[in-house]
C-alpha cells in the first residue's frame, strides 16, 4: 500500500483504510465517519468522560490502525465494531482513573 500513496505517512494511510472500509464510495463514507465521529462523542459525554472528542478521535484511530494492518474485521454493522473499541477503551480509561486514586 505504501508503495501506492508514497507521500502518505501512516496515519493517512490508515484514515484512507478506514474510509475505503467504510464504504467505497468516498462522499458516503466521509458521511458515515462524520456521523459515526458524533456518535461517538455523544456515547463519551454520556458515560462522562471529561474528554470525549479525544477518546471518539482515538476509537477511529485505534479501528483505522487495525484495517491498514490488514486485520480482517467481521461485522455486518460497522458501528457496532467501533462502538466495542469505544467501550474497550472507556473501560481502560475508568481503570487509569481508578488505579490514580487508589
Amino acid at each position: 500500500m505504501t508503495s501506492e500513496l508514497p507521500n502518505m505517512n501512516n496515519d493517512e494511510l490508515s484514515f484512507t483504510a478506514l474510509l475505503k472500509w467504510l464504504d467505497a464510495d468516498s462522499k458516503r463514507a466521509a458521511v458515515l465517519y462524520e456521523g459515526f465521529r458524533v456518535k461517538l462523542v455523544k456515547f463519551f459525554v454520556w458515560r462522562g468522560c471529561p474528554r470525549a472528542e479525544e477518546y471518539a478521535d482515538l476509537t477511529l484511530d485505534k479501528v483505522a490502525k487495525k484495517i491498514a494492518r490488514g486485520e480482517v474485521i467481521h461485522a455486518e454493522d460497522k458501528f457496532h465494531f467501533i462502538h466495542a473499541v469505544a467501550r474497550n477503551l472507556l473501560h481502560d480509561y475508568f481503570r487509569t482513573i481508578e488505579s490514580k486514586i487508589i
